[in-house]
């Protein structure tokens, strides 16, 4: 405002200090709200991840109780995306001399069995912004999980006991993070279940 020569008249060179304060007020509110946005989208990878896991593994349980010795294969794949197979054995079959199916067994008169992916495809658990880590059976300390699915050394694979339903190969602990979750899973060996907590 400008007051020279007793009136009173506006200065409209520029812009006031509410002006500017409301405008702040705004952009706050609007990054604010951006960013709560991102953060839930993360989240809700992580907690999809652990769900996924978790009907995975019950899946994998029920198999090697029920049907046949099954055991999940858990990977990080090529494309970033984490991945879980589920596999399980069954006899090799051959023909005999008349052409007749039969069960294929080796020189000490054991069946021979061959794994057998449970689907065609890998389920997809979790994205690319999830992070897993694990502790194995020896207590190795692992920050990703393997990116390799085929070779028996680089790849977390959890089975059970078809008879007792324990834990026959996992890991002791697990991490799953993703925006602002955190969830631990603890491997029990001797009951086969897993437990989850939010931290």
């Amino acid at each position: 405002m400008n007051t020279r020569d007793g009136k009173c008249k506006w200065n409209e060179k520029g812009f006031s200090l509410v002006e500017l304060i409301i405008v702040i007020a705004i952009m706050a509110v609007v990054i604010g709200t951006v960013v709560f946005s991102v953060s839930m989208v993360f989240s809700a990878n992580a907690k999809a991840c652990c769900n996924n896991l978790q009907r995975a593994i019950a899946d994998c349980k029920v198999t090697t109780m029920g049907k046949s010795e099954a055991w999940l294969v858990l990977y990080r794949g090529s494309d970033n995306q984490i991945y879980c197979q589920m596999y399980y054995n069954e006899a090799v079959i051959e023909n005999d001399a008349e052409g007749n199916p039969k069960v294929k067994k080796d020189d000490d008169g054991n069946v021979i069995m061959k794994a057998v992916p449970a689907n065609e495809e890998p389920q997809k658990i979790g994205g690319k912004r999830v992070v897993v880590t694990y502790i194995d059976t020896e207590g190795n300390e692992h920050q990703d999980l393997p990116t390799d699915a085929i070779d028996v050394n680089k790849r977390l694979t959890i089975a059970f006991d078809r008879s007792s339903g324990s834990f026959k190969n996992a890991p002791k602990s697990m991490e799953i993070i993703g925006g602002n979750r955190h969830y631990h899973l603890e491997f029990n060996e001797l009951t086969g279940k897993v437990t989850v907590k939010q931290i």
